[in-house]
């Protein structure tokens, strides 16, 4: 469903997202929703109310299938507060954007594929080895996520909320 969002809001070029995403992002992600998907639903003989859940919580932020299963996570957990694809500034200057965060206990998700650096290699790994000293050094809490774990809710919950018990007072119940 992400996919689908991400690709009718900017197209399925290779570069989207990667200088950033317009400010009406949001806007036009609701907009979407509302003429695309919407429809779809009343045509569900059954689960409409569990569509309409996942649809409200569907974003064109996710740029990959992993980031999309960790979104997804985020909601059935109850976990609320995280953005996507935030820029984070030390200073005037642009430290890094990263895959999710959470503004008021500071902590940051960050899901990692190994397909990346196998493309990219060691630069790459340098690079961000650079940023993450960087975050933590601005107080910044970071937990990274496999595919592995992201696909696997229970592995999920189980290193999130080893790694940052704090999390749990953002949690509905």
């Amino acid at each position: 469903m992400e996919h689908t969002l991400r690709t009718s809001i900017f197209g399925a070029g290779p570069d989207v997202g990667r200088y950033g995403y317009p400010p009406e992002t949001a806007e036009l992600a609701i907009d979407c929703r509302q003429r695309q998907f919407l429809p779809c639903l009343d045509r569900l003989p059954t689960g409409q109310s569990r569509a309409l859940r996942l649809l409200e919580h569907a974003g064109p932020w996710s740029e990959s299938y992993a980031e999309s299963r960790c979104s997804c996570n985020l909601v059935m957990l109850g976990l609320v507060g995280f953005d996507q694809q935030v820029e984070i500034f030390g200073g005037s200057r642009r430290v890094a954007r990263v895959d999710f965060l959470h503004r008021e206990s500071k902590t940051i998700l960050m899901v990692d594929g190994a397909g990346k650096y196998v493309l990219n290699g060691y630069p790459l790994m340098r690079r961000e080895s650079d940023q993450h000293n960087k975050l933590i050094a601005l107080g910044y809490r970071i937990i990274r996520v496999g595919f592995d774990e992201v696909i696997d809710l229970e592995a999920f919950a189980t290193k999130l909320f080893m790694q940052a018990p704090h999390l749990r007072r953002w949690q509905l119940r």
